[in-house]
């Protein structure tokens, strides 16, 4: 395990740690609506938000589904990329329109066209996700279509083929353990990319509000920037959603770094 590895799954326990243990150790309280907009104490660790409920246990609560709707995104883009690469793989002329498809994502600005898409049809979680991942396979798509075809052209499967080796075979024995380092790469930076987009578009109030997210979070933040008793709520959400992608960040690039020695 090299250092970026280690540093990236280190600050991910942190950060689990952090919420989960600090959130169980603090005291309970009933959330009273004098306590609206309370400053760090004794009870309440982060302090409170706008309707008197801890920041702190917030925090805890939209950290799954912040995580939970990164590694969705990333396993379905993966899936429908691997699907792609398969029809590329076994129809050439399918190979051909895939491309193509690809290079058309690709020059689409999917930012805006996630803003454009979210304004116009208001989805929900499950609708947001497959949006997020059918603009989101093309990113690791080249990479993925290139190793698979230089694993499928190795000696070894030809030698499994004479020996009458079916294509599941050849595919579950050969081709996913040889690609399983580079799926684990892209993997990771399309649950970064994925809790970003998804952060940004709760940040414009263009996510579904009954699921609390990170991002939801910060949009709830902005009527009070200049409020002295909210800084601590603002601070501890940025900090909370930098840390997770710096996180990512650095284990995507250790096991990258891995995966190419």
């Amino acid at each position: 395990m090299n250092a970026s590895v280690r540093a990236g799954t280190g600050l991910l326990l942190v950060l689990a740690l952090m919420l989960a243990g600090a959130s169980w150790l603090q005291p309970a309280s009933d959330g009273a609506m004098d306590a609206v907009l309370a400053p760090p104490g004794a009870l309440h660790w982060l302090g409170t938000d706008d309707l008197g409920r801890d920041v702190l246990r917030r925090l805890a609560v939209a950290a799954l589904p912040t995580l939970g709707i990164g590694v969705a995104v990333s396993a379905a883009s993966i899936a429908l990329a691997v699907l792609l690469a398969l029809c590329g793989l076994a129809w050439p002329a399918a190979d051909t329109l895939v491309l193509r498809l690809a290079d058309l994502f690709s020059a689409l600005p999917s930012t805006l066209v996630f803003i454009v898409i979210a304004l116009a049809m208001q989805p929900g979680v499950a609708a947001l996700v497959a949006m997020l991942a059918a603009f989101g396979w093309d990113v690791e798509f080249r990479a993925l279509r290139l190793r698979l075809r230089q694993v499928w052209r190795q000696e070894s499967l030809d030698a499994a083929r004479l020996a009458a080796a079916s294509g599941i075979y050849l595919l579950r024995r050969h081709v996913w353990p040889a690609m399983a380092g580079l799926l684990a790469v892209q993997a990771v930076a399309l649950v970064r990319r994925a809790v970003f987009h998804y952060a940004g578009l709760a940040f414009l109030g263009l996510a579904d509000p009954r699921t609390p997210t990170w991002g939801g979070m910060l949009n709830e933040t902005m009527p009070y920037l200049a409020h002295p008793d909210a800084r601590a709520w603002i601070l501890a959400v940025w900090l909370c959603l930098a840390m997770l992608l710096i996180a990512l960040a650095l284990l995507g690039q250790g096991l990258d770094e891995r995966a190419r020695c």
